[in-house]
């Protein structure tokens, strides 16, 4: 049983965590704000800003007690991309939403 778990948590990672890159097509200054409100619709909040990355943490304390506090998905701005880090189920979640959003600013002109 032992070994199984330490299997697990030397493997996890590989499979567990992902870094994800989103074109914006503009600045990240100009989607800042949008990108912020959307970590909040998905109840992240900002919990530092440093160098210019941005790390989010999930705002309740049970769901972050529940994924042993590995909740955390850090925004790097480069040039006209993003870099999301974190666990792959969340990245990939927000980073469609992104798509999403940013394909649907485009449709329509830069209007939301």
């Amino acid at each position: 049983m032992a070994l199984f778990l330490i299997v697990i948590s030397i493997i996890y990672p590989f499979f567990g965590y992902i870094s994800k890159r989103i074109t914006l097509n503009r600045e990240f200054s100009q989607e800042r704000s949008k990108i912020v409100e959307l970590f909040e619709r998905y109840n992240y909040r900002v919990e530092c800003e440093l160098d210019g990355n941005i790390s989010f943490c999930h705002k309740s304390g049970f769901i972050r007690l529940l994924r042993s506090y590995e909740d955390r998905i850090i925004v790097t701005p480069e040039e006209n991309t993003i870099k999301l880090e974190g666990a792959r189920r969340d990245v990939m979640r927000i980073a469609r939403t992104i798509e999403y959003m940013l394909s649907k600013e485009e449709n329509s002109g830069g209007v939301v």
